[in-house]
């Protein structure tokens, strides 16, 4: 058996459709000096509106291409991820907040204690910072 030159389907237009109307008029009236047929303007009609547009736009995915289901591996990494960029904010959160205090203190001294308070302030920062890692490290490892 010999294999199909040609693939047809109907198209049909709705005369309640003023659109269809349209485009069945159109049809039908063709110069025949520019076009050759029906089916020769229907294809290069086609052919426009399809050159504007890619593949992926007009036809169907195949159902191969779905996304998978989330697995509960997949939700773990999700959780682990999560907890540690909260871990990451909670850390810096802290640091912005001591920051934010020691600078409320020097601010409240009055300036002859200033240079007290400098070097106060240094050996206070080095126990903060010690005590600040430590309560890091204390988070985190309740984290």
């Amino acid at each position: 058996m010999a294999r199909k030159q040609y693939e047809q389907f109907c198209l049909r237009f709705s005369m309640e459709n003023p659109t269809h109307v349209k485009l069945f008029r159109i049809i039908n009236n063709l110069d025949s000096d520019i076009y050759r047929s029906k089916n020769q303007f229907i294809m290069e009609a086609l052919e426009a509106y399809v050159s504007g547009k890619s593949i992926d736009e007009l036809c169907k995915k195949e159902k191969q291409e779905k996304e998978a289901p989330l697995t509960k591996q997949d939700l773990l990494e999700f959780g682990n991820q999560m907890r540690e960029d909260l871990k990451q904010e909670l850390y810096q959160e802290m640091l912005v907040r001591i920051a934010d205090t020691m600078m409320s203190a020097i601010m409240r001294q009055p300036n002859g204690m200033q240079e007290q308070a400098d070097q106060a302030e240094t050996v206070s920062q080095k126990k903060e910072q010690t005590a600040s890692e430590e309560m890091v490290d204390n988070v985190m490892k309740w984290a």
